[in-house]
Parts: structure tokens; C-alpha cells; sequence
């Protein structure tokens, strides 16, 4: 059951995947009016070593929280479309091998895939042939790193490595037999692969951000790849994470800050005027993804020491406060300093606010009013 909420002061985000499986969408304040909330429980998806690793595995058009582990190459995915049931396998990847999920056979679910940066070797497991493993190697090597991407428009994610020593680029094209295609000095230097659909023609752009400089650079397919810079404010400690969030169908620029939790937004649809969020904290790992289905990405964070998703769907502007069945009502209602409490923490917000209930296990009752939805 999917709702909004309706003349209401505040919007409840849980964050439990209990709540999920009974059919509610971790969408803003999912429930019928009147329904009670009590002895709440939710599930721990990752923990020490588990990276994220979140996409659309099943296909439903919502991104689905997932975790990769290097040790052992085990993935372990909740599928929003069967209620966000984990399902797991090991010994999809291993030491070495990093993380490149994405649609490498076009039938619009994610594919499980690992690359190894020592030999250049690829191994996706493809979900349109039964999760058939194909491999290849030499596509990349020492000093490239990854930057899957659909390159050439054909809805395939197409295998593609960057080099920052020399700013290299290589892409195998799966629209021309995966024949290698390059690009000389596109970026070299401290600066990190970020290549996204820039200028809406349903093919992914070329582009690094550096950190250090505060500079985005892209080389636009629709303007026959030339380059376009952006610069910002001191980015140090920023990582970069582009996607389309106010769903224009154009990739938006966004930064993160992990020791202060803010993300800067600039979307597209609004001139690139920068947004910021306060979201995450010390130890939560930036996480973007379309998780309620709406067509436009999300943003979300992960805590690697317990296994902690937090989703922010839908929440820019206003501010976002936090319960935990850890927390005490004397703290600040912060991701770091959570309230314990509903009915306190419902007493300190205002029109526009977000309240955030953390997995763990409450016995408070809450009613919740002013909600609508349909079955």
C-alpha cells in the first residue's frame, strides 16, 4: 500500500524492513490512518566489510539495498518487489575484485558484476540468462579503475575503466560487438571518474570531479564530446555522486561530505543552483538510488559498523531528525545523537520536517493520523 501524506505537520520516514515486507514502501509516512505502530523490528542488512552496493536487482523500478563483501564475494540484496525478502550468494567476486553492478544484458534488472584491477578482468553474472557468468580479461588493468556506464545509448551498461595518472579512458561498446574505444589525458591528475547522462541523451558522459579543486569536467556525447567545466566551492573531503534527482531526465550534480553529513545538491532543472541537505555523519556511506519508484533518485547513507540504511526519499527541504531505540530524548535528534522516542520526537518539529525512525526494536504506541493512501 503507497500513500502521501495530506495536511499533515510532519513527515515520518521508517526506516524498517519489517514494515517493508508487510507492504509498506519505504517511502514518506506509508500507512492507513489510524494504524498502530508498536514492538517495531528491523533487519541489518551489512555490517563490518559490506559495502553498498544498492541498484534495481528485480527490476521494479525502485533501487533495492544491497551489500557486496570482498572477503568472500557474497551479495546479499532485499528486493523491494517481493517485499523486500534478502536473498544472498556467495563466491561472486573476492579479494581484489571491487563492485560494478549494473545492466549489462538490457532486460532493466541490475546484474551482479566484479572487476579486478590487476589483470583487468571482468565477470558479470547476467540476470536475462539465469544469472549465466560471462568473463573477460585485459579490459583495464593496474591504475584503472571502473566506470561502467551506457556510453552508446542502447540501454546495455557498457564496460569502460579510467586512469587518473594519465587520464585515460577505455569503453568496450556493446552496440558495436564490444569493440575497445579510447580517449587521451579526458582528466588526469586527483581527479575521480563520474560518468553519468549529462545532457539527456539516454547516453552516459564522460566526467571526473576532483575533490581538491572543486571542479566537475564532462565531455558532452550531444556536443560531440566537448568539454564542459563547472567549478564549485572548496571541495576537500567531497565525493561525487551524480544522478537525476528532480527527474528531468538529466544527471545532477551532488557532493558529500561524510564528517558533517551534507550533501550538495545541483540540480539541473533549477539552473545548477547549489541545495544543501544535511544527511549522514561520521561513518555513513552515501547511498543514491530511486528507491520509491517516483523516477528521480534519492539520497540515502549506510553505516558499515552496523548495517544501517537511513533513506532521505523525497525529503529536500526542511529539516531531518532522527529516532533510535538507542537514543536518549535529551540528545539533539541528529543521526549521531538520535531521540528515543516518537511522541517526543513528533513534539519538535515544524511544518516541513522530517522524522526518521532507525531500525531496532520499540514498545512505544503511536497513532498515526492525516495519512492517505490505496491498497
Amino acid at each position: 500500500m503507497n500513500g502521501t501524506l495530506t495536511n499533515c505537520r510532519w513527515r515520518l520516514l521508517v526506516v524498517g524492513l519489517v514494515l517493508w515486507s508487510q507492504g509498506l514502501s519505504p517511502a514518506v509516512g506509508d500507512t492507513q490512518p489510524g494504524l498502530w505502530a508498536q514492538n517495531l523490528s528491523a533487519a541489518i542488512l551489512g555490517g563490518n566489510g559490506f559495502v553498498p552496493v544498492a541498484k534495481d536487482y528485480d527490476g521494479d523500478a525502485k533501487a533495492d539495498p544491497a551489500v557486496y563483501l570482498e572477503t568472500n564475494g557474497q551479495w546479499r540484496v532485499l528486493l523491494s518487489g517481493a517485499s523486500y525478502l534478502e536473498v544472498s550468494k556467495v563466491g561472486w567476486g573476492g579479494p581484489g575484485y571491487v563492485a560494478v553492478p549494473n545492466d549489462y544484458d538490457g532486460d532493466s534488472k541490475t546484474d551482479p558484476a566484479v572487476y579486478l584491477a590487476s589483470n583487468g578482468a571482468w565477470q558479470a553474472w547476467l540476470s536475462g540468462a539465469d544469472y549465466l557468468l560471462v568473463a573477460v580479461t585485459n579490459w583495464g588493468g593496474p591504475g584503472f579503475s571502473p566506470a561502467s556506464a551506457d556510453y552508446d545509448g542502447d540501454a546495455l551498461a557498457d564496460p569502460a575503466v579510467y586512469s587518473a595518472s594519465n587520464g585515460a579512458w577505455r569503453a568496450w561498446l556493446s552496440s558495436s560487438g564490444y569493440m575497445p574505444i579510447g580517449a587521451a589525458d579526458w582528466g588526469s591528475g586527483a581527479f575521480s571518474a563520474v560518468p553519468a547522462d549529462y545532457d539527456g541523451d539516454a547516453r552516459a558522459d564522460p566526467a571526473v570531479y576532483s575533490s581538491a579543486q572543486a571542479i566537475w569536467r564532462g565531455w558532452l556525447s550531444r556536443m560531440e564530446y566537448a568539454r564542459s567545466e563547472i567549478y564549485g566551492s572548496s571541495g576537500t573531503g567531497d565525493s561525487a555522486w551524480p544522478a537525476d534527482y528532480d527527474g528531468d531526465k538529466l544527471a545532477d550534480i551532488a557532493l558529500y561530505t561524510e564528517a558533517s553529513g551534507n550533501w550538495k545538491v545541483f540540480l539541473s532543472g533549477s539552473g545548477y543552483r547549489e541545495t544543501n541537505v544535511i544527511f549522514g555523519g561520521s561513518g555513513y556511506q552515501p547511498v543514491v538510488g530511486d528507491f520509491d519508484g517516483t523516477g528521480s533518485s534519492d539520497i540515502a547513507v549506510y553505516q558499515s559498523l552496523t548495517g544501517i540504511w537511513a533513506f532521505a526519499v523525497d525529503a529536500a527541504g526542511g529539516r531531518v531528525f532522527y529516532v533510535a531505540a538507542t537514543g536518549s530524548d535529551s540528545n539533539d535528534g541528529s543521526l549521531t545523537s538520535p531521540w528515543a522516542t516518537l511522541g517526543f520526537g513528533s513534539r519538535q518539529l515544524q511544518p516541513g520536517d522530517t522524522l526518521i525512525l532507525l531500525p531496532g526494536e520499540y514498545s512505544e504506541e503511536v497513532r498515526l493520523e492525516g495519512i492517505s493512501g490505496e491498497a
